[in-house]
């Protein structure tokens, strides 16, 4: 079967880059040509002159280190990461419009997989709509499939217009699961579906899948305590600081610069997937405010302290720890850390049954999804 997956477009995010790598792999496991659909925000002739003389203005009046366009800056940030979605993400064209998206949905596909990540969280993509799949129209011969989608958050952020569309959108699929027990909640209160609540796909994978990925890493040494941190503020130092005083041990921070646009264009080169990879595989404690570095915290069983990431969705994080059994209480501050909490046991045994239990149940879902 060929099959479509509709994604945030992976491109420096490397949550993003491995959910949409792992969903890719345990399709084409299951034997079906897979392609992810490479949507990407359309900018008009307008907006792209005005970007243009900001930035030109920002570096050649007050001499910032910046690219003049979008473009650029992201070949440049990108140089490490892109390699690996050239290598194992198989991608369309690049797709701007729903038009490109109906376009290229007549190319022979036969099923779309609208997940994981937060794709109905209508500030994270570029047309909501595209997300519940409205490109097919009324062609009811291609099956319609959300695996592990997220709304990020346990509050509601669409419109009434929106919602209303949605709505209609959804009724058209042929199965529906999510990733937050949050948003179980949200389908069945404002689009009156039941969804089947599943793992994010990284949870699909043992990690001897992931340490094949790295098998050439010319990195042998084991790291003490790393760093995984996508918006770094002074409490958050603090945080750092006081763990590696408390544990006595050395701190390697990983690169999140990326995504900053107020650092100079040289800092935020992105380090590639694979030492990213390998951080969370060797580290012996590792300290995050990501989804995925505490998914992968959890994959590579390290000991880990997750701190509550507010702006980009709480409830994703208490709902997989709260699944596993683990504390679904990420600290909202420094002054929450206990050295009892640093240092407590986790019963590795039982979170990997757990997940073992869950990944069954998630793999069947989306099997019979696309078979019947």
């Amino acid at each position: 079967m060929k099959i479509g997956i509709l994604t945030i477009t992976p491109n420096i995010g490397y949550g993003g880059i491995m959910q949409a790598y792992a969903l890719q792999y345990i399709l084409q496991q299951q034997g079906h040509e897979v392609f992810l659909l490479n949507r990407k925000t359309k900018y008009s002739l307008f907006k792209k002159l005005l970007i243009f003389l900001k930035r030109f203005i920002k570096k050649y009046l007050y001499g910032k280190d910046i690219a003049l366009t979008l473009n650029k800056e992201y070949t440049f940030i990108s140089q490490n990461t892109e390699p690996f979605l050239q290598k194992y993400i198989r991608r369309t064209s690049d797709i701007y419009t729903t038009n490109e998206l109906s376009e290229t949905a007549q190319q022979g596909f036969e099923a779309f997989v609208v997940g994981s990540d937060q794709v109905w969280r209508p500030k994270y993509v570029p047309d909501i709509y595209n997300y519940y799949l409205d490109f097919l129209k009324e062609d009811r011969n291609i099956k319609r499939i959300a695996y592990a989608a997220s709304f990020g958050t346990d509050k509601w952020e669409y419109s009434a217009d929106e919602e209303n569309k949605c709505l209609m959108l959804i009724q058209q699929f042929d199965a529906v699961s999510v990733r937050e027990r949050s948003a179980v909640g949200l389908c069945e209160k404002h689009f009156d579906v039941s969804p089947d609540l599943v793992l994010d796909p990284t949870l699909l994978l043992p990690k001897s899948i992931y340490l094949n990925l790295i098998k050439n890493n010319n990195s042998v040494a084991e790291l003490d305590m790393f760093t995984y941190i996508l918006d770094m503020n002074d409490d958050k130092r603090k945080m750092i600081k006081q763990i590696q005083q408390n544990l006595g041990l050395e701190l390697f921070e990983f690169n999140t610069n990326g995504e900053n646009r107020e650092a100079p264009l040289s800092e935020r080169i992105a380090p590639s997937v694979e030492s990213w990879i390998y951080g969370f595989s060797s580290a012996k404690y590792i300290v995050t405010d990501s989804f995925h570095g505490c998914a992968f915290s959890i994959i590579f069983n390290k000991p880990f302290l997750v701190y509550g990431n507010i702006e980009r969705g709480l409830s994703r994080f208490t709902s997989l720890l709260g699944l596993l059994n683990l504390d679904d209480s990420p600290i909202p501050s420094t002054y929450e850390i206990t050295s009892n909490r640093l240092t407590a046991p986790i019963n590795w045994e039982e979170v990997n049954q757990i997940i073992m239990r869950k990944q069954e149940d998630s793999l069947h879902f989306l099997k019979n999804s696309l078979v019947n």
